[in-house]
């Protein structure tokens, strides 16, 4: 097992928090972090509903941009 240590810059300090203390798109971040490793590691499909409902366009940008470019996801929407 990994453990999970979430610290947030501030003012020059390292302030530990507990993951219940992160927003709800930090959380839905982090939940997704483990399959992404998985799926990135031993190859696969990874699919997520509504990524944009919970995340920080930052971060949902930041899930399928990188990975993508190097061929690990393919990124679409159905309508």
């Amino acid at each position: 097992y990994a453990t999970l240590r979430l610290v947030h810059h501030l003012g020059g300090k390292d302030i530990p928090f507990e993951l219940e203390d992160e927003s709800s798109g930090t959380i839905a971040f982090v939940a997704l972090v483990g399959p992404m490793v998985r799926m990135l590691k031993n190859g696969g499909t990874l699919l997520v509903d509504g990524l944009d409902a919970g995340l920080h366009p930052a971060m949902a940008s930041g899930v399928t941009s990188k990975p993508a470019n190097e061929g690990h996801f393919q990124t679409g929407q159905r309508r």
